[in-house]
């Protein structure tokens, strides 16, 4: 069975790795007064299980401690997603954080790429940032047996742990090697390229 599976990656990659929209163009649609790293991305999304009200409260205290610009991405509805919009009401009229309820996704990648880097508990975090090279903090357990060992990432599993300090450190930490661990870029031509030498006539187990 081995000799039919055909590792291609994954097309998400094609599309970080993708020039897509400028940075201006993120700015003007979004309204975003900072400049290119100069803010860090802020998504943290409800943990369902094991949800405590105090980590997202003690990231969001950091977070205006650290007097850093941050774009904030509004996380996704789970449950327990109103605690955390509770939390983000603090951002309001501080000219640091600029709060976003969505965006689309190309631009998001744009946002990304040109940012010091992401803090939360997102997957974005743990499989796309190490592809840009650009440092992430892992925040929690939500990414638990998810994450790589990328040397872009910082693991904070205790949110105690993590003080106003370290992402002040994290704005300066300069671009490492790229992880390709999910796949690296042309995913789409390897597939192409498999689709037009495969000859599914000789496979006896169909659907």
């Amino acid at each position: 069975m081995k000799a039919r599976i055909h590792v291609v990656g994954s097309p998400e990659v094609d599309a970080w790795l993708d020039k897509n929209v400028s940075f201006s163009d993120v700015k003007k649609r979004y309204d975003i007064i900072y400049e290119e790293q100069d803010f860090m991305v802020l998504l943290y999304h409800p943990v369902t299980i094991s949800f405590d009200p105090n980590v997202i409260k003690h990231v969001v205290q950091c977070c205006i401690a650290s007097e850093i610009n941050f774009v904030v991405i509004k996380c996704n509805n789970g449950t327990n997603y109103e605690t955390i919009l509770k939390e983000y009401m603090q951002f309001k009229h501080n000219p640091h954080f600029r709060y976003l309820p969505s965006l689309r996704f190309e631009y998001f990648v744009s946002l990304i790429k040109h940012s010091n880097g992401l803090i939360g508990n997102s997957r974005n975090g743990v499989r796309e940032t190490p592809v840009l090279g650009i440092s992430s903090l892992n925040n929690g357990n939500r990414q638990q047996n998810r994450s790589t060992e990328a040397r872009s990432i910082i693991h904070i599993p205790d949110h105690r742990e993590m003080p106003a300090a370290t992402l002040k450190v994290m704005k300066n930490i300069p671009r490492v090697e790229p992880v390709t661990e999910f796949g690296s870029s042309a995913c789409a031509a390897r597939f192409g390229e498999f689709i037009r030498k495969c000859d599914l006539s000789a496979i006896y187990t169909q659907k």
